[in-house]
């Protein structure tokens, strides 16, 4: 159970607060699983470090490939474009600061832009690239709106991008069923700028108030 917490953990994580798998690859946990969409390179491969004491069962079989772990044909480009972009992210430093500073900023135009909006969760003590706003419309409707801005966003996380039921991360933070139908996630990187956030928000007033005006919540 420890390794599925981890694998949780770290990749959502990595690299926004620089979580970089050591030189020597021997973590002091189970394992970590660094998944490549969380990195900007191509998607759909994972690196898995596993400490010496770990044991993981293989769940592909055929030519014995990674010591017999993960059989199949490697993704060689896939795999040096991983390695170019953790080293690449290695060299920003700490980045933290600059997506608190980008997420505080948007949240603070919209809630100073859009009447009955607000934010779920703490600005100060949350994630510091993960900003989630309810708006008085609805969420997925507004979404396909800043689409066709190129804002990109979404009604929650990747992992539960198939799943029709409400979050139950939401849900768990009290948040009405309500609320929730109205609430976009907005996941920072390194290199978005303050400028973004004030033209991010000028879309969200300016979609909002004509959604207000066809779409009934």
């Amino acid at each position: 159970m420890q390794f599925y917490i981890w694998h949780q953990t770290l990749a959502v994580w990595l690299v926004q607060y620089r979580v970089i798998p050591s030189q020597s690859m021997t973590p002091n946990y189970d394992g970590e699983l660094p998944w490549q969409l969380a990195y900007t390179a191509a998607c759909f491969l994972g690196a898995l470090a596993l400490a010496g004491n770990a044991r993981v069962q293989c769940i592909a079989f055929g030519g014995g490939q990674e010591n017999g772990l993960r059989s199949g044909t490697e993704n060689v480009p896939g795999i040096a474009g991983l390695g170019r972009a953790v080293r690449s992210y290695a060299k920003l430093g700490d980045t933290a600061p600059h997506m608190l500073a980008c997420k505080q900023r948007l949240a603070q135009r919209v809630l100073d832009t859009i009447p009955g909006a607000h934010v779920n969760g703490d600005l100060a003590h949350g994630a510091a690239h993960i900003l989630n706003i309810t708006f008085p419309t609805k969420g997925e409707v507004l979404l396909h709106a800043l689409e066709g801005a190129g804002i990109m966003c979404s009604t929650g996380s990747a992992c539960a991008s198939h799943k029709k039921s409400a979050s139950h991360v939401l849900t768990a933070m009290g948040v009405s069923d309500r609320d929730i139908d109205g609430a976009l996630r907005f996941s920072l990187c390194p290199g978005n700028t303050l400028e973004e956030m004030d033209e991010t928000a000028a879309q969200l007033a300016k979609n909002v108030e004509l959604l207000r005006r066809f779409v009934r919540r």
